[in-house]
């Protein structure tokens, strides 16, 4: 059992009490018991090979109301050839498009032009005349255009849809790629089968399209104001590796030049199944299921397991120095060598970074901070698959502050720990807070999947991870001393960025004709026998709400309960662990007082006559407790969270705290020096000001843009004026959401008398409504960004007010305009096209059912795109496709779709307090299944689409390169007014 130090008391009085001090050496305790109680936990848990070499994990987990299942490839991104970078993400993107068998009408006639445009790709990358490459890419266009005739897009995505699967994505890393969905567990059967089936044959069809679809995903990242630095410091963490030499991605060179042979050469060494895993978590039978994956998995082929290239790592020696400009504030990072993530010193090397810094800000860099001698002070660990490094990343001053003597206070810091000479209780409140995050991660079905993909990428056993965790107790002070040591040296670099913006390659929009597929609404054969397997019918499980007092409350997932005037209380069990998590909604937001938006941020700068905040923040930690607050346009929020066992002194102590809470203008401060450096990035982002701007289109002078205040009118701030914004918050209406195991009677017994609670009032403020603007006519708003590469483009139309019927057919079509892979917005503009590498268009639903409704399009393009995807996206609003042949897909998705989507047990009463703002008394998914199932036909949607959508006075919001995309093209669309980014958001 760890020992408390002596170090828990000042030198004039206790700062917690002996009964404290007992508490958080059990609460220490209780999270050591909770790694048997997670042992325990996963007994259903199965890890083994097949004959193939496969290898596969299987977490049953039946507090769970569906299942996530993943296959995951080792490799990744350091596999690419250096030739040839980006190779594993791209070959990622074409997973999606099919197989031999699925996607496709007629495989052998398809395939005649898919082997015509693999052999003008690899005579592409041969060629470098100017006039050549542009004959042969007009040669790849017109096979593609041919091919297309052949292809069923979206198919695979439609089929995981069929069975109610969600959430379809991928992603790859430095070290893997992983391909993943949520589904119901009573259809793993099928999932399995897709999934198998998905690895075997696939097929680069589409190849040309996607490829512009990558080069927007790169475009879109070379926009955002940190890339060119994150490729910087990964180039000087990593010098000898491809986790520096090369980028996910890919360059834009290899990209020109993108080789279908060398794609099928990294499938056909990486994608084998000794190399591969499947693992899967959730509600669903292990006994049932192991066969069905021996038929389908294993299957597979065996093949030999690839062997990986290795590279030398760098060894630091001395000070290295970079200076460069890349960033739109100054940066700066010290970078030390780190460790691969399957080390024995990683854990370590994990406690030490919270014992630099922490979520509380309690940590030794955190200080600088809270000092006020720097913007920011962090650390970050970076172990990956074979190499690792730690970095501090900092923030000087805005004004004044030279870089050296910022990097200066960091290398004291560290020295301090290097010496011991750290607060005792550090440690401790590390170990808490690690080993709570962990059991916190452990409830998502989600986060246990990503810990499987690193015990497969480490070589681990389940177990092992799970024994590996529970040597945090053994960790003492020594460790982390010996451990800085070893790893903190004097061998380092320094990488210093000034205000500077890297250069960014802007490619020219390709003369390409759109690949068109004609066989949208076709089925291949395979589609068609796959579905007639489903014959399982699912019994959909909606959320049920009780009332606390009523009997027979043992099957509800909800408890509601008054517990005086204008205070509400929602319940619901945790199953999983011994931590608490409450939700305070306070009825009062910015729309009511303009003070409560940054009063949330001066929140945790403040402490009492007692103690400041950091004393505050770590004997909040001790007690293995947390809290945020956030404020929205009609609520100001606390959320609270800790061990069930110091439940009544975390409450006591928060509550005190608040009410005690005493102002400092010194405070503000900080609060000004955080907003300045925020707006300053705000301004260099393209994705920050397309909101702003749009937010303007909508609401005029009473934008949130404009109705902030300036940062030289936070620095005017006082102090106590925000402090009487909370006091003054906690009086208004009040929602109180709880998950843990205690009884609801127990928890109104400790809170009722409470800072939180015994105030409460006010008539609450939740469906406030702030009315848009008349729009009159088509109009266009525009702000000028001449070093941005991407269009951001938002299309919007105001609608009305929608009755229950009509919310839900707006439901229903919006699964058919913008629903998914396969709506129509996704093919037309994407899957086509390749005009965006992210689109959307949905009918906007506020929960508020009084509040203003929209229909909302967005996308973010290559500039000299802009004019075709808006001409796109206006087509589609004036003159919806029709594909009445989809409604009994749709519908099936929906339906079966209701228990994947089902809510975790943590967000459970946070949903029924917002159905109860907006007069739903039971799961409306209740109503909207039946009204799905009984009485939605496909011209419903068209009678919605004529009915609520404007089809006239459209608003178009644009921020991109003027010169690029051109003024009278704007004009074309309606009345331009042109702004800046000043008259839309203050700074």
């Amino acid at each position: 059992m760890p020992k408390i130090s002596v170090s828990l008391f000042s030198e004039n009085k206790p700062l917690v009490t002996k009964i404290q001090i007992m508490r958080i050496t059990l609460s220490i305790l209780s999270l050591t018991l909770l790694v048997g109680q997670a042992i325990s936990q996963v007994q259903d848990f199965h890890e083994y090979h097949l004959s193939n070499g496969l290898k596969v994990f299987l977490q049953e987990d039946r507090t769970q109301p569906n299942a996530v299942g993943a296959v995951i490839v080792k490799g990744g991104a350091k596999c690419d050839p250096a030739d040839a970078t980006g190779i594993a993400h791209y070959f990622e993107h074409m997973m999606f498009k099919g197989t031999d068998s699925i996607g496709t009408i007629d495989f052998a006639n398809e395939k005649i032009y898919l082997d015509s445009i693999k052999e003008q790709y690899d005579l592409l990358g041969l060629t470098e005349d100017k006039e050549a490459r542009a004959n042969i890419q007009k040669v790849i266009n017109r096979l593609s255009v041919k091919a297309a005739g052949y292809a069923i897009p979206n198919e695979f995505d439609r089929l995981v849809s069929h069975f109610g699967g969600t959430g379809l994505n991928a992603f790859t890393s430095d070290d893997n790629i992983v391909y993943f969905n949520t589904f119901p567990g009573d259809k793993i059967n099928l999932w399995l089968e897709l999934y198998a089936h998905r690895f075997v044959q696939p097929v680069f069809r589409m190849f040309q399209s996607e490829l512009e679809t990558v080069y927007e995903e790169k475009n879109m990242y070379a926009d955002n104001p940190f890339t060119a630095i994150l490729e910087k410091w990964a180039a000087l963490s990593y010098p000898n590796h491809p986790y520096g030499t090369q980028t996910i991605l890919g360059s834009a060179e290899h990209l020109k030049n993108p080789s279908l042979t060398k794609m099928q050469a990294y499938f056909d060494t990486y994608y084998v199944p000794n190399n591969m895993a499947l693992a899967i978590t959730g509600n669903f039978d292990i006994d049932e299921i192991k066969p069905i994956i021996d038929a389908t998995f294993g299957a597979w082929e065996e093949k030999p397991a690839p062997v990986f290239p290795t590279f030398p790592a760098h060894e630091y020696k001395g000070v290295e120095k970079h200076k460069v400009r890349m960033t739109p504030i100054k940066v700066g990072a010290i970078i030390y060598k780190g460790v691969p993530s399957n080390h024995e010193d990683a854990l370590k090397l994990e406690i030490l970074s919270e014992i630099l810094s922490n979520n509380a800000e309690t940590g030794l860099l955190d200080e600088l901070r809270s000092d006020r001698k720097l913007m920011m002070a962090q650390i970050l660990s970076d172990s990956k698959v074979d190499l690792g490094n730690i970095s501090v990343l900092y923030i000087p001053k805005l004004i004044g502050q030279p870089m050296g003597k910022a990097e200066r206070l960091v290398l004291d810091k560290l020295e301090q720990l290097k010496k011991g000479d750290f607060d005792d209780r550090l440690l401790e409140i590390a170990k808490v807070e690690f080993k709570k995050s962990f059991y916190q991660y452990m409830e998502d079905p989600n986060w246990k999947l990503f810990s499987l993909i690193d015990v497969f990428n480490n070589n681990q056993t389940w177990e092992a991870f799970l024994a590996e965790q529970a040597k945090v107790d053994a960790i003492t002070k020594q460790d982390m001393v010996d451990i800085a040591n070893k790893y903190l040296t004097n061998d380092y670099v320094l990488l210093r960025s000034r205000t500077g913006f890297p250069k960014k390659d802007k490619i020219k929009k390709p003369d390409f004709e759109p690949i068109l597929p004609k066989n949208t609404e076709a089925e291949s054969e395979y589609a068609k026998q796959f579905k007639a397997k489903d014959t399982i019918a699912i019994e959909p499980l909606f959320m049920q709400i009780g009332k606390v007092g009523e009997h027979n409350l043992t099957e509800k997932d909800v408890l509601r309960d008054e517990w005086k005037n204008k205070v509400t209380y929602f319940h619901a069990d945790n199953p999983m662990n011994n931590i608490f998590k409450m939700t305070f909604k306070y009825g009062v937001g910015k729309n009511q007082n303009d003070l409560l938006a940054y009063a949330a941020s001066h929140f945790n700068e403040l402490g009492t006559d007692e103690m400041d905040h950091k004393e505050f923040n770590k004997q909040m930690q001790l007690l293995g407790a947390s809290f945020y607050a956030y404020t929205t346009d009609n609520s100001f929020t606390i959320q609270l969270e800790g061990l069930e066992e110091n439940m009544t002194e975390t409450i006591t102590l928060f509550s005190s705290f608040l009410k005690d809470m005493k102002a400092d203008n010194d405070k503000i401060k900080q609060l000004f020096t955080d907003t300045k450096q925020e707006r300053k990035i705000e301004k260099k982002s393209a994705q920050d000001v397309i909101r702003y701007l749009f937010d303007y289109s909508r609401y005029g002078e009473n934008a949130s843009g404009l109705k902030r205040k300036t940062a030289k009118e936070i620095k005017a701030l006082e102090s106590q004026s925000l402090v009487d914004a909370i006091h003054d918050a906690l009086k208004y209406e009040l929602q109180v959401m709880y998950t843990g195991t205690q009884e609801p009677a127990t928890i109104k017994a400790i809170m009722l008398n409470t800072t939180l609670v015994e105030h409460v009032g006010k008539d609450g403020h939740f469906n406030d409504v702030v009315p848009f603007v008349k729009v009159v006519e088509p109009t266009v708003y525009f702000i000028n960004d001449p070093k941005a590469v991407q269009s951001q483009i938002y299309i919007w139309t105001p609608g009305n007010a929608l009755d229950e019927e009509k919310r839900m057919q707006s439901k229903v079509f919006n699964e058919y305009f913008g629903g998914g892979m396969e709506g129509i917005v996704f093919q037309e503009i994407r899957e086509f096209r390749s005009l965006a590498y992210g689109c959307f268009g949905q009918y906007i639903l506020p929960n508020n059912p009084k509040a203003n409704t929209m229909f909302l399009c967005g996308l973010s393009t290559q500039a000299d795109k802009s004019e075709e995807a808006i001409d796109v996206f206006l087509s589609l609003l004036r003159d919806m496709p029709q594909k009445p042949e989809r409604v009994e897909n749709i519908k099936n998705s929906m339906v079966k779709s209701v228990n994947a989507s089902r809510t975790s047990f943590r967000s459970a009463p946070s949903l029924v307090a917002n159905w109860e703002l907006i007069g739903h008394e039971e799961d409306p998914k209740i109503k909207a299944l039946n009204y799905v199932q009984n009485n939605f036909q496909f011209e419903e949607i068209v009678d919605f689409y004529n009915a609520e959508i404007e089809k006239d006075n459209v608003v178009i919001c644009v921020v991109g390169d003027i010169k690029t995309i051109g003024k009278d093209v704007l004009a074309k669309y309606g009345k331009v007014t042109e702004l800046k980014k000043k008259d839309v958001m203050k700074f």
